[in-house]
Order: C-alpha cells, then structure tokens, then sequence
C-alpha cells in the first residue's frame, strides 16, 4: 500500500488566531470561532463554542472553513484531539491552537483521514512529537502535520474501511449517554447523602445541634485530611527506554476519572526537591507523577 505525506496531498494547512480584544469581541449570534476545547477525538463538542462578529471573522478569512475540514488541536494539553468539523458550525473560523488539515478529496477521503489521525498509534506518534521541552507548551507545528504519512489505498477501499468503523459510532454514542445518565446518577447521590445527610439509616442517626451534622461527623479542610505533593517537571534528557522510576502523567488519567495503565514514562534524572513525589503501599516500583495531568481528573494509582 502506498503512503502519503499530507503536505504533498493537503490543500490547506493551517491554524488561526484569537481575535484582537480576545473574549470581549465574542457575540451571542455571527461566525463560530472553533477552540480547542471543541475539538474532541472523533467528537465536537458544541457546548463553549464562541461566536464572533462578521467584522472579526472577516480578518480570519484565511482560516475559513469548509465542509469536512478536519480539525486538529496543536497546543497544550488537549494536542492531537482531532475531529471532523460538522457542517452545521458553519460558518466557522478557528483560533490559533486548532488546525486546519484539508487533504485532497480525490486522495485521501477526510472522514478517512480523521480515522486514522485518531488511531492509537498516530495519538501515540503525535504526542511523542509534541512533547515539549522543560517549561514549553507541547505543541504541534505546521512542518510537523505536513510530514505525518499516511496510508493512501484506493478511495473505494477507505470509504470501506469507513462504513465498518462508523457501526461502531452508534455504540459509542449510547455509552456516551449511558455515562453521562450515570454521571448525573452519581452527583444526585452524592447530593442526597452528603447535603441532604439522607444517607441509609439516617433516620436512626443522632444529628449534632452544634453542628448541624450526624454524631462522629465533622467539617474540615481537604487540605487537612490530605497530604499534597507536586510532581517533577520534566524534559526530553530525562526520559529513557527503560526505568524502575516511572513518571506518572496525563495519558494515566482517564478523562471521567480511574486509572489508565501504560501511559508510564521510564524516568532518569535529579529529582531535586521532588524527591518525595513517589507513591508509596500500592506500587510494585516507585511511581512518580509529572504536573501535567488534566485539571480535574483523578484517579487511584492502580498496582
């Protein structure tokens, strides 16, 4: 099968800018400004999608965009999410940490593209790109989109491969809304026991007239029930193809929460003050985690 590199295939690439005045130039109605927060893998994600005017999309005109472009977030901690824009969006423009990567319709089939930029083994390829270095942001750059190779088969033979894999879309939507109900579920019963105090035998529970809480209950802190360590920064000299230390980071954290295994990178270096920063009890060897994990994500360690 021949291979392809999409910046000899590509039409566009490209990414786009904020516009000048930021958040106060958003509007309620006019052009969608794509941010990376929309751009989910295989899913856009509507909610905090941003509006601006028809003067402020004017001067994005570069970044306009078209049916079926393929959208791909190139900066932070969202890097390599990519999804196809719904048509719906439009008219749309995006801002400077999403691009835009329109392939040759008679090549490449976009739908067909996104499949395979979504795949494992291309989210592996492009994070390890964009690892940054030290303090710098990780980052995909337009040199880098332009040299991915991709499997190019006949037309006919990728919208094949498209309509076995789009059986499975339906599947995924349902558990998308069967996690959600089950989200919902969770903070009702969260609210019931812990606000409401309707927890099970309630009825029987003595309440403390100082506190307004259940006998042997108490209010404090989390910062006093826990102890909080910070994690190792890191760059590229300190990873290594193999280490009993293993740093612990954004790929171990599933995005609803729990433990994801394999994510691990073998660690080498001076841990300075972050010498505290391993896991102790539950480890066969001595975890350590970086500071990049996705704010609100948690999870146990697993074993």
């Amino acid at each position: 099968m021949r291979t392809v590199k999409l910046g000899d295939i590509c039409l566009k690439i490209g990414s786009g800018a904020t516009p000048k005045g930021g958040k106060n130039v958003y509007t309620d109605t006019g052009t969608a400004l794509i941010r990376s927060q929309n751009v989910h893998n295989l899913d856009f994600v509507w909610e905090g999608l941003a509006r601006i005017s028809d003067d402020a999309a004017s001067k994005l005109a570069n970044v306009t965009l078209e049916p079926n472009d393929v959208l791909l977030n190139i900066t932070g901690d969202s890097v390599a999410r990519v999804c196809l824009v719904p048509e719906e969006a439009l008219p749309a423009r995006v801002n400077q940490h999403v691009a835009i990567v329109r392939p040759d319709p008679e090549i490449l089939d976009p739908r067909y593209l996104v499949l395979y930029l979504a795949s494992p083994y291309m989210q592996s390829y492009m994070l390890n790109r964009a690892t940054g270095k030290g303090a710098s942001r990780n980052a995909i750059t337009k040199d880098m989109i332009a040299s991915f190779e991709v499997p190019a088969p006949a037309l006919d033979t990728q919208r094949k491969t498209i309509a076995r894999l789009s059986a499975y879309d339906s599947l995924i939507e349902n558990n998308r809304k069967q996690i959600k109900l089950l989200e919902e579920a969770a903070q009702r019963l969260y609210k019931e026991w812990f606000i409401d105090l309707r927890f099970p035998g309630h009825e029987s529970v003595e309440i403390d007239p100082d506190t307004g809480l259940p006998e042997g209950w108490k209010e404090s802190a989390f910062l006093d029930e826990v102890s909080f360590v910070r994690g190792k920064s890191y760059n590229a000299d300190n990873l290594v193809d193999a280490s009993e230390q293993q740093l612990i980071n954004l790929s171990n954290i599933a995005p609803f929460g729990g433990w994801l295994p394999g994510g691990e990178k073998p660690f080498f270096g001076d841990l300075g003050s972050r010498s505290n920063c391993f896991f102790r009890g539950y480890s066969p060897c001595r975890n350590r985690y970086d500071q990049r994990a996705k704010a609100s994500r948690t999870c146990c360690h697993g074993s």
